[in-house]
């Protein structure tokens, strides 16, 4: 149980630096002049790494232009979140994805995974027989 909660909790830091930083501006820099506010996720990369974000505009194609904007004016918490909350998965359905291409036992999750040949459309060959002495 403690090794999912540090998990967990491992991928939640960027989430956590995020509101730790609109606490610092918000109560340390303005003196809480204004209502809290969170910072947005494009605002932080170009605040503390313009580089990174002019690459990320001038390469970004046109035909994801609108996805990349709306993902930069979202709340950096917000992404933190989901970024800590999405990953396990994705990385499951990329794990789950290479088992099947490169064969595997499967047997932990209850289901026996066909052969390898099955899955590539093959015939399954005869199986080879060891010449033993």
């Amino acid at each position: 149980m403690f090794r999912y909660v540090s998990v967990v909790l491992l991928l939640m830091i960027p989430a956590i630096l995020a509101l730790g930083h609109d606490l610092y501006v918000n109560f340390y820099v303005e003196q809480m002049e204004n209502d809290f506010r969170l910072s947005d996720y494009g605002y932080i990369l170009q605040r503390y790494f313009p580089e990174e974000h002019m690459e990320l505009r001038q390469y970004t194609p046109v035909v994801y232009e609108p996805y990349m904007t709306y993902m930069l004016q979202q709340k950096a918490v917000i992404v933190g979140v989901f970024y800590g909350l999405a990953m396990p998965f994705i990385l499951a359905g990329q794990l789950l994805l290479l088992r099947l291409i490169f064969g595997g036992s499967s047997h932990k999750f209850g289901v026996p995974m066909p052969d390898r040949d099955e899955l590539l459309g093959r015939k399954a060959t005869t199986k080879y027989k060891y010449k033993r002495r």
